[in-house]
């Protein structure tokens, strides 16, 4: 049954369009207790306060409601909906739990053409290919580990590393991080998936285009920076954060999460030695975020905001 609520809203979160309630007290209508539950419900999944939100979790998942809860989570990121970024980052850690029902194994095409590449804007050209809209999640790495059950596990052993780090004896990913990009891969690490999924790691010029679009803009979204469209170190998450939560970040073909949250390993060599890595990172400020900026990472390093994505 679905509760229409007028005009209210809960604690300034608009609840009309995502409170789906299943229960009646009467054959009549549903249940005002039930509907002010359900909202407080909202309240806490979208708090992100860690204690409420598992409470919120742990009575939806006995309501065996996971489902449900999950598919109407997933419409707060959806691209310009009015939503901020602590409610969606909620909602994204929320859908961790819940089981995320989005595809993160969706592919964007990249139309063959020119583009201005670079901060100098000068015209380059590559063929079609297609990106994955997201960077690499621990959901999809585990399942290359699954099928591949001697791989080493992301893991390194420092204290910055270790939120990131894997479960050596369950060869699982950190709790609550099955939809964050998945980090700690090195060079070796990203093409050894891409060879089992039967992809192959983006080149600089393909990464970027597939960024900034055709006009050489210098974020995803425009020229200037907005720390609410990127996980940076403006944004003050102190972490990854899980992919989508910022939907109006998306480049010009909807490619999410080329601003932000992770570096990404590209296949081009940097002529400092080592590979380039594109797209800045949660603890980096928003100028690293920007479609040209560059830095060189060893082949064989890996670190807890360094990841990536694929192309085929």
């Amino acid at each position: 049954v679905l509760l229409a609520c007028g005009s209210k809203r809960f604690k300034g979160i608009d609840v009309r369009p995502y409170i789906y309630l299943v229960r009646t007290t009467t054959t009549e209508g549903v249940s005002e207790e039930m509907a002010d539950l359900d909202r407080r419900r909202w309240a806490d999944l979208l708090s992100n306060d860690p204690t409420r939100l598992r409470a919120a979790l742990q009575f939806i998942r006995a309501e065996g409601e996971a489902k449900a809860w999950a598919q109407q989570l997933v419409h707060l990121l959806i691209p310009g909906t009015d939503h901020s970024a602590k409610h969606r980052i909620s909602a994204g850690m929320a859908l961790a739990y819940l089981g995320d029902p989005r595809d993160f194994d969706e592919i964007i095409e990249i139309p063959s053409g020119e583009f201005l590449y670079g901060e100098d804007k000068e015209s380059a050209y590559v063929e079609r290919f297609r990106i994955s809209k997201y960077p690499v999640t621990n959901t999809q790495y585990k399942r290359f580990l699954d099928a591949n059950p001697e791989y080493p596990l992301p893991y390194l052993d420092t204290d910055e590393a270790r939120p990131y780090n894997w479960d050596k004896e369950k060869r699982v990913y950190p709790e609550g991080k099955a939809n964050h990009p998945v980090v700690l891969v090195s060079l070796e690490d990203a093409k050894a998936y891409c060879q089992w999924a039967g992809k192959r790691l983006p080149t600089e010029a393909e990464w970027e285009k597939a960024a900034q679009g055709t006009y050489g803009r210098s974020y995803p979204w425009g020229e200037t920076f907005d720390w609410a469209k990127a996980n940076t170190e403006e944004s003050r998450n102190m972490g990854t954060t899980p992919v989508g939560v910022y939907p109006d970040g998306a480049s010009p073909y909807g490619v999410q999460e080329c601003a932000g949250n992770v570096w990404e390993w590209t296949d081009s060599d940097h002529e400092g030695g080592g590979k380039v890595v594109r797209g800045g990172a949660w603890n980096f400020p928003g100028q690293f975020a920007s479609c040209h900026a560059r830095l060189r990472y060893l082949s064989s390093d890996c670190d807890y905001n360094l990841g990536f994505r694929v192309v085929e």
